[in-house]
């Protein structure tokens, strides 16, 4: 699952050299439905949450539009269990990339969370949001979903 969440909007944050990392997981839509996935995501990370954790909704402008939206988020605790996932998704930049992996780690569970996360509908068709990634890594999505669904299902 947590595959799904950082191939949408979840991340990772390493705070120090030799510390351990956390997720950290939002939405800026708190529309009733993202509302209800967030806590059902929140449900899922309240083992690794402080005991006294109460999300908080915060407010921001998009700079681009102008427009004034809301957001709510978590982040766990500082832990060595997502050390692995910091290691697998960030690249010594510290950006965000497709595990070269990926096809290794297919589950149709983290398929779906990324569709919950960065998915909708247009044209008769699922859009995935990919806007974050390299050329590199959305051709390696692409394929990695291919093998999972056949080959000319998918257009970019």
């Amino acid at each position: 699952m947590i595959i799904g969440l950082l191939l949408g909007d979840g991340h990772i944050q390493k705070r120090s050299i030799n510390g351990n990392s956390r997720f950290i997981y939002g939405q800026s839509s708190l529309r009733l439905h993202h509302l209800n996935y967030f806590n059902h995501v929140l449900e899922l990370f309240k083992p690794y949450l402080s005991k006294d954790f109460n999300p908080k909704e915060s407010y921001f402008t998009d700079k681009r539009s102008n427009k004034k939206y809301s957001s709510v988020k978590f982040a766990t605790l500082s832990l060595p269990c997502f050390n692995y996932y910091r290691d697998l998704f960030y690249n010594s930049d510290n950006l965000k990339i497709v595990p070269s992996n990926i096809l290794n780690l297919l589950s149709s569970r983290w398929l779906a969370y990324w569709i919950m996360d960065d998915g909708s509908l247009q044209n008769k068709g699922l859009h995935l949001n990919t806007y974050g990634f390299t050329q590199q890594d959305i051709f390696l999505l692409k394929t990695t979903l291919e093998n999972m669904f056949g080959e000319n299902t998918l257009k970019c």
